[in-house]
């Protein structure tokens, strides 16, 4: 799985939408034709990544693809990073974007990256939705469709970093993970209300609601 990031030279769009149009007007333009360098500010931004996180043949590193400038046409740099290295990667890609007065894009969330945002949320379910960076009526929905067929949700913040909640006869099973197997723990609720509330404390990173439960830790 990858995490999509683009950047370009321009100006900054106005909002969100008007960074979405942007975005897929120079998609059209550029992503399919292989003659066209990148101009000489993107290659310095493509510099400045391969600076902090250089290529290589390292199954851990964040690039999903290389090499990182056969990413670049013109003015625009679409590339995917590991989905695993993305809450560490994007904010610092934005960042570096701003330095060198480009224009940072989330394809997933549809959203600008400003200089220092964290990689959105990803909320999805059994029955194949997915959303990035939900909002709470998304996560509101969500939880509450969840039925005997669909019948889990997790909200990730990269992988190995989750919250999850499983339709059970009569209750529900909570899972918190926060990167490694002996973090890995969970709990069971007795209603839709008290899973709903655990997923908006955790999308606010709020980790009061977490004590009012008592925790296993999950054997896989």
């Amino acid at each position: 799985m990858s995490y999509d990031l683009a950047v370009w030279e321009g100006t900054r769009p106005s909002d969100d939408a008007a960074a979405g149009e942007t975005f897929e007007r120079l998609y059209g333009e550029y992503v399919d034709i292989d003659e066209i360098p990148p101009t000489p500010a993107i290659r310095a931004y493509v510099d400045a990544l391969l600076g902090r996180w250089p290529e290589s043949t390292d199954a851990n590193g964040p690039w999903a693809d290389s090499p990182l400038i056969g990413n670049a046409r013109g003015p625009l740099f679409h590339f995917a990073l590991t989905y695993s290295r993305a809450d560490e990667v994007v904010p610092v890609a934005a960042r570096l974007a701003a330095e060198h007065g480009l224009v940072c894009f989330d394809p997933q969330s549809e959203r600008l990256r400003l200089a220092g945002t964290p990689a959105a949320l990803v909320l999805s379910a059994a029955d194949d939705s997915r959303v990035s960076d939900p909002s709470p009526d998304d996560i509101e929905a969500t939880v509450r469709s969840l039925t005997v067929d669909n019948w889990f949700a997790i909200l990730e913040r990269d992988e190995g970093t989750f919250l999850q909640v499983a339709v059970k006869p009569g209750w529900f099973a909570l899972e918190v993970r926060e990167g490694t197997p002996e973090s890995h723990v969970a709990t069971r609720v007795t209603t839709i209300d008290e899973a709903t509330a655990a997923f908006h404390a955790y999308a606010r990173s709020d980790e009061t609601w977490t004590a009012a439960h008592t925790w296993a830790p999950v054997e896989l």
